[in-house]
């Protein structure tokens, strides 16, 4: 008889499940937004080391001058 108390009826597995697939896709989402945002992190990471090298070119460049 005790096993049978903490049996799931039906009605509360397919609860169960439901509320699984609902996180399910909410991290999905989460997930998918995490690399949005580490893309838009690399293109500002790229355009930095970019701008890092263009500076160091000009440092060169004028110190041909003194």
């Amino acid at each position: 008889m005790a096993n049978q108390d903490r049996l799931m009826t039906p009605k509360q597995i397919a609860a169960m499940v439901k509320k699984i697939e609902r996180h399910k896709t909410a991290l999905g989402k989460h997930r998918d937004a995490l690399r949005d945002i580490i893309e838009d992190v690399e293109g500002v990471c790229d355009e930095a080391a970019e701008a890092c090298d263009n500076l160091q070119y000009a440092v060169d460049a004028l110190s041909k001058y003194l």
